[in-house]
Protein backbone atom coordinates (compact mmCIF):
# COMPACT_ATOMS: atom_id res chain seq x y z
CA UNK A 1 0.00 0.00 0.00
CA UNK A 2 1.42 3.37 -0.99
CA UNK A 3 0.73 6.63 0.79
CA UNK A 4 -1.08 9.41 -1.03
CA UNK A 5 1.19 12.22 -2.21
CA UNK A 6 1.35 15.22 0.10
CA UNK A 7 -0.25 17.42 -2.56
CA UNK A 8 -3.24 15.10 -3.05
CA UNK A 9 -6.63 16.66 -2.46
CA UNK A 10 -8.73 15.27 0.38
CA UNK A 11 -11.50 12.87 -0.59
CA UNK A 12 -14.84 14.58 -1.27
CA UNK A 13 -17.43 13.71 1.39
CA UNK A 14 -20.33 11.65 -0.05
CA UNK A 15 -22.90 14.32 0.92
CA UNK A 16 -21.01 16.94 -1.07
CA UNK A 17 -20.62 14.58 -4.02
CA UNK A 18 -24.37 13.92 -4.01
CA UNK A 19 -25.24 17.63 -4.02
CA UNK A 20 -22.78 18.40 -6.82
CA UNK A 21 -23.97 15.49 -8.97
CA UNK A 22 -27.60 16.49 -8.40
CA UNK A 23 -26.83 20.08 -9.41
CA UNK A 24 -25.16 18.92 -12.61
CA UNK A 25 -27.98 16.50 -13.45
CA UNK A 26 -30.63 19.16 -12.87
CA UNK A 27 -28.72 21.66 -14.99
CA UNK A 28 -28.26 19.11 -17.77
CA UNK A 29 -31.99 18.29 -17.59
CA UNK A 30 -32.88 21.95 -18.11
CA UNK A 31 -34.41 22.86 -14.75
CA UNK A 32 -35.18 26.60 -14.53
CA UNK A 33 -32.37 28.37 -12.66
CA UNK A 34 -34.41 29.53 -9.65
CA UNK A 35 -36.01 26.09 -9.23
CA UNK A 36 -32.64 24.32 -9.45
CA UNK A 37 -31.15 26.64 -6.84
CA UNK A 38 -34.05 25.90 -4.45
CA UNK A 39 -33.81 22.13 -5.02
CA UNK A 40 -30.05 22.02 -4.50
CA UNK A 41 -30.31 24.02 -1.27
CA UNK A 42 -33.12 21.76 -0.03
CA UNK A 43 -31.09 18.63 -0.79
CA UNK A 44 -28.01 20.09 0.88
CA UNK A 45 -30.00 20.85 4.03
CA UNK A 46 -31.55 17.37 3.98
CA UNK A 47 -28.14 15.67 3.94
CA UNK A 48 -26.74 17.95 6.66
CA UNK A 49 -24.72 20.44 4.63
CA UNK A 50 -25.61 23.72 6.29
CA UNK A 51 -23.20 26.07 4.60
CA UNK A 52 -24.07 25.84 0.89
CA UNK A 53 -24.40 28.67 -1.60
CA UNK A 54 -25.42 28.28 -5.23
CA UNK A 55 -25.76 30.47 -8.28
CA UNK A 56 -27.16 29.05 -11.52
CA UNK A 57 -27.23 30.62 -14.97
CA UNK A 58 -28.18 28.92 -18.23
CA UNK A 59 -24.51 28.07 -18.84
CA UNK A 60 -22.83 27.89 -15.39
CA UNK A 61 -23.42 26.46 -11.92
CA UNK A 62 -21.39 27.88 -9.02
CA UNK A 63 -21.64 25.90 -5.78
CA UNK A 64 -19.85 26.63 -2.53
CA UNK A 65 -19.89 24.01 0.21
CA UNK A 66 -18.53 24.88 3.63
CA UNK A 67 -16.19 27.66 4.57
CA UNK A 68 -12.49 28.31 4.27
CA UNK A 69 -10.28 27.04 7.03
CA UNK A 70 -8.82 29.71 9.27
Amino acid sequence: MTAAPEHALPETPPETELVLRFARAGHDAGYPTAELEERVLALAAAVGLGSVQISVTPTVIDVTVGSLRA
